[in-house]
């Protein structure tokens, strides 16, 4: 019940949650489409109790489940339209897209401090590009505490704005770390002399901060002494 509320609310305030839910037994049952044949709901849930089971003992408690989570999300919002979509568009609605699409988050960007043109501009956008789905997510984690985008760029409450690091500059930009502000979908981004230097900088910080701001590693000392400080 608690997740169908929590689910619910994040839908109604556009924020897609990662919820890899089951097609047939979730999705396809909220909007009342046909279900599939029982082996083929069985194979989604249980690979190995689908070659094994004779009962449909395991459905029947994920029905269950799917009970309370419907009541948690009929809490927050009107569960009796959600048969006007499909099942993959409300999975879609409410999960956003599994793949982070850097186009997508390149047509909301705002700078502050940089121009589109500028090399260390073209160095974040070319290592977004050739980073790995999983490596894009955990960027997405440590920039805006999500791992999914919305599905268009008229979904996003805020744009993503990246700006120039003032305190970081000349000889001391390599040395520095980038800094994320989640609340505000901001990164902080010193003046990179090389894309080497910036995809190694920004792959270290994004993966070694563990909170959701800056609190716990990115205060300005350790941002300036980055490697050495952590």
């Amino acid at each position: 019940v608690f997740l169908g509320r929590v689910t619910g609310t994040a839908y109604r305030h556009g924020i897609p949650v990662d919820l890899p839910l089951p097609m047939q037994s979730v999705w396809k049952a909220i909007v009342e489409e046909c279900p599939a044949a029982f082996l083929d709901r069985l194979k989604e849930l249980d690979v190995l109790a689908a070659k094994n089971s004779t009962t449909n003992g395991l459905l029947w408690w994920q029905q269950r489940m799917l009970n309370a989570f419907v009541e948690g999300l009929g809490n927050v919002i009107p569960i009796e339209l959600l048969p006007l979509l499909s099942a993959e568009e409300l999975r879609d609605t409410i999960c956003g897209s599994p793949d982070v699409d850097v186009e997508l988050l390149r047509s909301v960007v705002e700078y502050e401090g940089y121009n589109e043109d500028d090399a260390v501009i073209g160095y974040f956008w070319e290592t977004l590009r050739e980073a790995s789905n999983a490596d894009r997510k955990t960027f997405l984690q440590y920039v805006w505490a999500r791992s999914r985008l919305p599905l268009r760029a008229a979904d996003f409450e805020s744009p993503f704005k990246i700006m120039r690091d003032s305190k970081n500059t000349g000889d001391r930009a390599d040395e520095a770390l980038p800094s994320a502000s989640t609340c505000f979908f901001t990164l902080t981004l010193p003046e990179y002399t090389s894309a080497e230097v910036l995809k190694t900088k920004l792959m270290y910080a994004i993966n070694n901060v563990t909170t959701m701001e800056t609190d716990f590693q990115t205060n300005n000392t350790e941002i300036a002494e980055g490697y050495r400080a952590l």
